[in-house]
């Protein structure tokens, strides 16, 4: 992906190429694809962007989660496992979060939530060098479920923690992906 202009590869040779009129952020986009008959077939493609540092510092980490979903596996590891078949689903009240330790100091760059149905309308994003003292880095209060791309700034942090204060649904938190990126 250059800007605007989306360029798709399929075994390192190009297939298609599209403009976009709007700004594409690092992630994921859907893609349908309609296959025979009344088959439609949709696929989660990631995007990256030429020269962009996409290391998830996530991945794999350690979490806490003040919750999981009663009678579920949805447990908190499934949100940094790199597995998009697996969640994290929080029990069904107001506040829940999920910590991850990224296991040492890093300079921020950026978070990715992907959201499941059960989505926050409203959340914050706090970091901290040592998991005991916080600061906000993002609040949301009109979230809308899917993937949010948050950029930051270079905030230097060892852990993340996203709190849900205000569920957009009568279910719990879920993410399919908690992603952090940085140095």
């Amino acid at each position: 992906m250059r800007g605007q202009r989306i360029e798709v590869y399929l075994n390192g040779v190009r297939v298609n190429e599209y403009t976009s009129a709007r700004d594409i952020a690092l992630g994921h986009i859907g893609v349908q694809n309609d296959g025979e008959g009344l088959d439609i077939h949709y696929r989660d493609i990631r995007i990256r962007h030429e020269g962009a540092q996409s290391t998830d510092l996530a991945r794999g980490r350690p979490v806490e989660v003040t919750s999981v979903e009663p009678g579920s596996g949805h447990v908190g590891a499934n949100a940094v496992d790199g597995d998009p078949a697996t969640r994290w689903g929080s029990a069904y009240a107001d506040p829940q979060s999920i910590t991850v330790d990224l296991g040492a100091e890093h300079a921020l760059t950026g978070v990715r939530l992907a959201w499941e149905t059960a989505y926050a309308r409203a959340y914050t994003i706090e970091t901290s060098v040592d998991g005991v003292t916080w600061e906000t880095v993002h609040t949301a209060t009109a979230g809308d479920g899917g993937l949010d791309e948050i950029a930051l700034d270079g905030t230097v942090a060892r852990h993340v923690r996203l709190t849900g204060t205000e569920r957009a649904t009568q279910w719990g938190y879920s993410l399919w992906d908690l992603a952090v990126f940085g140095d």
